[in-house]
């Protein structure tokens, strides 16, 4: 498991903008896609990516994006959907 700064210094070298959104939640802006990760006591725990433009559908029970477990599995998605 990675710590919250690592990961959000990981964020940074691809060129991703951080922003803290929330107490304990920091959103990432690539080009294609955004990573929201979640901090809990120091540790990043819940990477969930996004491509931009795509959202949640409640009536159909939709929830656009992906979890990933790493911050790694996160960027590399976030990069493959440059390609999308």
């Amino acid at each position: 498991m990675a710590t919250t700064v690592n990961a959000i210094k990981r964020l940074e070298k691809t060129g991703a903008k951080v922003t803290k959104t929330a107490w304990n939640k920091y959103t990432a802006q690539m080009k294609a896609a955004r990573i929201e990760v979640i901090d809990q006591d120091g540790d990043a725990i819940n990477f969930y990516v996004i491509k931009n433009g795509a959202q949640d559908s409640l009536v159909e029970d939709y929830f656009a994006g992906s979890f990933r477990s790493n911050v790694k599995q996160a960027i590399e998605l976030a990069e493959r959907m440059e390609t999308w």
